[in-house]
């Protein structure tokens, strides 16, 4: 089944526009029956038919997953009805009418189908959907309300790193109207605040803000704010200032862990590294005694730093840590790859994988203590979100070693890996990580006797392999290019609806080894695709001298995406508004990244020239 745009678009761009339409109706008031029905009204614009599936004549059909999906989504989205918490969504009892109005009971109707559909998760965050499409002088309704601090502080996280610091002062300025917000359960929302300030460049606002939380705030949070200027005083070689700064704060909260690693790093910063270990070890003592499970990173960190100094802290700061060299020992000590997979080949397609006993029931044991990945469009879980479970991974795999052959786990793991800074440079992590996922890929495949089958990303089962080989692929991207290319190509003959985006990467890769005809193979697999693969079919086809076919090619691509030879054409185009992680099919932001990667290639080939006159 596919949703509207799918042809055009990814999974994600189809799940915002379900998901935009979801919000406007919650913002507008309507309950979710209402909202429904306005989805029901639109069948054919948010599930057209698939004309080469099974469900082309059954709109039914179309109508029921297209009522769980929004079900679904209206059950994660912050409602303002809710004063921005989840709404509670109904299940129907086995035995009572099931929702979608057919008049069968729920079990002999729905649910099925339901349970056989991934979900959507909490840990989803549709805030900031919600708030694209309420009012900004709404947004001021969100303070008091019952909205979630973890949805709201994940929300500036992203406008942040989008770089969208007028819409987080925005959002954030009514919450700090007066001084009732500056206590020390809001120190992150505060954190958050001051880093919008710098970001829109008002540093005497901040500079105010931050004199308010030290003159007004309850006593931990004035000790905070004062930690924080004590550290940016130190940064300045202005040692005197910060250390005052320091006993003003420890005289506010002399039990605030932070300033035990406040101190110990001003004490190197300044040279005075024996005393620093000294205190590091104090430190560590006196919070030992708490017995606070959340003090155990810093814990050890002191512990370190009492031990080896200065080095320590600089690996913290650079991202080494004790995991890094745990997940090296337990790479160097996993067993072989092993096939533990069945597959039913039929007509050509693998059909699902299916885990073998021994490996169903180790998953289980990981999937009760790892936040498993959903698999639901819009879900990505954060690299560092895996790496704050890396140890308890590398926990189960001691306790079940034949872990290492699940590729849910070799995915997750991969994830984690990422967002490490590794010790050998020459050999991360997340590159052995990567080939064993390969290997056991391809011994799955063969021991099933099903190389030249199909592993299609519609089964859910097969994700976490076809994600895990495409993670496997980062790595290669600049050191080996021809192995890249044999790869990718691999994956596309597996997976040829190529859910992942992979074509792409393929695309760039071929142009730059000048495997033209390749090139072309690909772009004809491919024939409606975006405005890269069009483009680029032209262009192969110019550098192998099929000038009639490039012409023909090229204008077909022209005139259904304009602004990309608009952009390419031009001496000294300027970078329009880029969002991370969005392109706009037929945008200026598609048509600048296309000029960028490859506009190069076109002046090499002297192809410019040759396109004004064919366009002419």
């Amino acid at each position: 089944m596919k949703f509207a745009a799918e042809q055009e678009s990814d999974h994600s761009e189809d799940f915002d526009r379900v998901a935009a339409r979801c919000a406007a109706c919650a913002v507008a008031g309507r309950s979710l029956e209402a909202t429904l029905a306005e989805f029901e009204q639109h069948l054919d614009e948010f599930l057209p038919p698939d004309p080469d599936g099974a469900e082309a004549e059954n709109p039914d059909l179309r109508r029921r997953l297209l009522r769980i999906m929004v079900r679904a989504l209206w059950g994660i989205l912050p409602n303002p009805q809710s004063r921005f918490d989840l709404p509670q969504v109904a299940v129907p009892g086995r035995n009572a009418l099931c929702h979608c109005g057919s008049g069968r009971k729920y079990k002999a109707c729905c649910q099925a189908l339901e349970r056989r559909l991934p979900p959507p998760v909490d840990h989803i965050n549709l805030l900031p959907v919600l708030l694209e499409a309420l009012p900004r002088e709404r947004w001021a309704e969100l303070v008091g309300s019952r909205v979630s601090y973890d949805r709201l502080g994940d929300t500036v996280r992203q406008w942040g790193e989008a770089g969208r610091w007028p819409e987080v002062l925005e959002l954030l300025t009514p919450w700090f109207a007066d001084d009732r917000a500056l206590v020390m359960d809001n120190e992150w929302l505060l954190d958050m605040y001051l880093d919008a300030l710098e970001g829109v460049g008002d540093l005497e606002g901040r500079s105010r803000v931050l004199a308010r939380a030290v003159e007004h705030g309850d006593r931990p949070l004035r000790s905070a704010m004062l930690q924080r200027q004590a550290s940016r005083v130190a940064d300045r070689n202005r040692f005197e200032e910060a250390w005052a700064l320091f006993e003003q704060a420890r005289s506010l909260d002399p039990r605030s862990p932070n300033l035990s690693h406040l101190e110990v790093v001003m004490l190197i910063a300044e040279g005075r590294e024996p005393e620093a270990r000294k205190r590091a070890r104090f430190w560590a003592g006196k919070l030992e005694r708490r017995r606070k499970s959340d003090l155990a990173g810093l814990i050890d960190l002191l512990h370190d730093v009492a031990r080896r100094g200065q080095a320590a802290l600089f690996e913290a700061d650079v991202g080494f840590s004790a995991d890094d060299r745990r997940l090296q020992a337990a790479l160097r000590e996993a067993p072989a790859a092993t096939n533990r997979y069945v597959l039913d080949v039929v007509d050509g397609n693998a059909g699902p994988l299916q885990p073998g006993p021994e490996l169903a029931r180790a998953l289980a044991a990981w999937n009760e203590v790892i936040a498993p990945v959903s698999w639901f469009p819009g879900d990505a879980s954060a690299a560092e979100d895996r790496l704050n479970e890396l140890d308890a991974m590398l926990d189960l795999l001691e306790q079940y070693p034949l872990l290492w052959d699940g590729f849910e786990v070799l995915d997750l793991l991969q994830d984690a890996a990422e967002a490490l800074v590794p010790v050998d440079a020459a050999d991360p992590p997340v590159r052995t990580l990567g080939e064993r996922a390969w290997v056991l890929l391809e011994r799955v495949l063969e021991e099933n006797a099903a190389q030249d089958a199909r592993l299609e990303w519609g089964f859910v089962e097969n994700r976490p392999a076809l994600s895990a080989a495409a993670k496997a692929l980062m790595p290669l991207v600049d050191s080996e290019p021809e192995v890249l290319i044999e790869r990718l190509e691999r994956l596309l003959r597996l997976n040829p609806n190529d859910n992942q985006g992979l074509r792409s990467l393929l695309c760039r890769a071929l142009t730059a080894t000048g495997a033209y005809a390749r090139l072309v193979a690909l772009c004809e697999r491919y024939p409606d695709d975006f405005a890269e693969l069009q483009y680029q079919h032209a262009l192969a086809l110019f550098a192998l001298e099929r000038g009639e076919e490039a012409a023909r090619v090229l204008r077909a691509a022209a005139e259904r995406y304009p602004k990309v030879f608009e952009y390419l054409d031009s001496s000294r185009a300027n970078a329009p508004e880029l969002t991370p992680g969005r392109v706009t099919a037929g945008g200026d932001d598609e048509a600048w990244m296309y000029r960028v990667e490859y506009r190069e290639y076109w002046r090499e080939l002297d192809a410019l020239a040759w396109a004004r006159k064919a366009l002419r």
